[in-house]
């Protein structure tokens, strides 16, 4: 009987609170760094209650992984369906 493996409270890309700074943080899915999440005016998100803005803000960043790909997601067809 071996050991069970530790599993993670949170997936890599999701917005988490550091106490510390008081700041709103995502780490990107195969590394380790932390990355801190900016609202619209370019200003960190600071506030354990600000969860939503957060949310918003890492939805912001993802995006903007994806324009960098070269993908950009247009979903142009009535039917409801993306295409790439």
């Amino acid at each position: 009987m071996g050991r069970k493996t530790k599993q993670r409270r949170q997936s890599h890309g999701s917005a988490w609170h550091w106490i510390q700074t008081d700041c709103w943080y995502f780490t990107q899915p195969g590394s380790k760094k932390r990355v801190a999440l900016f609202d619209e005016h370019g200003e960190r998100i600071r506030g354990k209650g600000n969860k939503v803005a957060a949310e918003v803000a890492l939805a912001r960043e993802k995006l903007s992984w994806t324009e960098d790909s070269g993908e950009l997601i247009t979903s142009a067809s009535s039917n409801g369906t993306t295409t790439r």
